[in-house]
């Protein structure tokens, strides 16, 4: 039997099992970012840091860790980052069935095939982006 839990409840449990990246700035070159933020405790639930470079091991300096931990388009960064979240929550038996996102649908249609539970995962739009958008093409 499968208790339902509310929404707090597993924002809660997301958050306390998650332990978030600590990162030296300095380490990293243009690092892409994916965050997921709870809509009713409003905390960081889930973090993704894509970078392709290493600076101490450009410099050829020792260090304890390599940070280079994605290769591919730039612009492939968020999708893998939001992809890696959402199967790290499967493993706290957590779905999470909706993300607000920007006008890309790279994102979207990687979560509907990448995660198991994808068919689930909805997306809501993002008025800023949809603004912005609205915006540029009215020039």
């Amino acid at each position: 039997m499968t208790a339902a839990l509310s929404i707090k409840q597993v924002e809660n449990v997301a958050f306390r099992q998650q332990s978030l990246p600590t990162l030296d700035l300095d380490d990293i070159d243009y690092p892409g970012c994916a965050v997921l933020v709870g809509t009713e405790t409003e905390k960081v639930l889930d973090v993704a840091v894509k970078t392709k470079t290493c600076t101490p091991c450009k410099r050829k300096q020792p260090h304890d860790k390599c940070y280079a931990n994605y290769k591919g388009t730039s612009g492939g960064m968020e999708v893998q980052g939001m992809v890696e979240m959402f199967a790290r929550s499967e493993e706290d038996n957590i779905r999470y069935t909706q993300y607000i996102g920007d006008g890309d649908s790279a994102v979207e249609a990687a979560l509907k095939n990448e995660i198991r539970y994808g068919s689930l995962i909805d997306k809501i739009d993002c008025i800023n982006h949809k603004v912005k958008v609205s915006l540029i093409l009215s020039r």
